[in-house]
């Protein structure tokens, strides 16, 4: 029996209410506990850079010298590759084993999650946008339509769609949207949304990665003029800087990002204090 990733929360509470008697067998045993293990130093790596970069930035104001490379650098050792242009949610990897779940998201490039998103998806697309449908109902036409949109290959509106609805949804539980600002630091004001104890909300940490392509501060390079014309970055796309974003895997890439904030929704972690 192979355990998957919908099968782990069971799996977890199976084996602490039967430590003795689960009946796992040995190596369906330490493949669970060794994701478990993973899963917290999933956690515990962002939680260690974001507050590295928070102490950099603190003394950088204070002293009135701020190093845009320092920043960087300091997020170079975090393994995990979904922090550098994704947002994903575990509906993505529901059907995966624990292994192939820990593969799929840490010690890849950027091309080979690539290729790994494109096939996933096409796998687990119709239950993600069930999902969805199921989470936000009263937002079901829109969602509907994208799913449409995307399936007719109109990924420009897909995109658009996608951010725009991902910045409704957080202003309609947080008083905020997805992409708002701090003034002083450009950080996301949806950063400081901390998971609950489950697994599924273990993904909020995404939230804390400031380079993000999606997310992340490109006003300067606006006004340089210096940003990339085919780039997904929110801004650069719903400001009509960016012109060449509409792709296919910028639109899963949208739909996932819609996804993770569902699950957040779902797990309570977005909700108004």
């Amino acid at each position: 029996m192979l355990v998957t990733v919908s099968d782990y929360k069971i799996a977890v509470k199976k084996i602490k209410d039967n430590p003795n008697n689960h009946g796992f067998s040995k190596g369906e045993f330490e493949e669970i506990m060794t994701f478990e293990k993973t899963m917290q130093e999933f956690n515990d790596k962002y939680l260690s850079s974001f507050n590295k970069i928070t102490e950099i930035i603190s003394k950088a104001f204070s002293a009135s010298r701020f190093s845009v490379i320092k920043f960087e650098e300091k997020l170079k050792d975090t393994r995990f590759v979904v922090n550098q242009d994704w947002f994903i949610s575990f509906n993505l990897l529901r059907n995966l084993t624990i292994k192939q779940t820990y593969n799929a998201i840490s010690n890849q490039d950027k091309e080979s999650f690539k290729l790994f998103v494109l096939e996933t998806f096409s796998v687990e697309q119709n239950n993600i946008f069930k999902s969805i449908h199921k989470i936000i109902p009263h937002r079901k036409s829109i969602t509907l339509e994208i799913e449409s949109l995307y399936k007719s290959n109109f990924y420009n509106t897909v995109v658009v769609l996608c951010y725009t609805q991902v910045d409704g949804i957080c202003n309609e539980n947080l008083n905020y949207g997805f992409f708002d600002t701090d003034r002083k630091t450009h950080e996301l004001k949806i950063k400081e949304l901390e998971p609950n104890d489950s697994l599924a909300s273990k993904i909020a940490i995404q939230l804390k990665e400031p380079k993000n392509e999606i997310s992340r501060y490109v006003k300067n390079e606006v006004n340089d003029k210096t940003y990339k014309l085919d780039s997904f970055n929110r801004h650069l796309v719903l400001h009509g800087h960016s012109i060449h974003f509409g792709t296919q895997l910028n639109a899963i890439r949208a739909i996932l990002l819609l996804d993770f904030v569902c699950a957040l929704i779902n797990e309570k972690v977005i909700k108004k204090s």
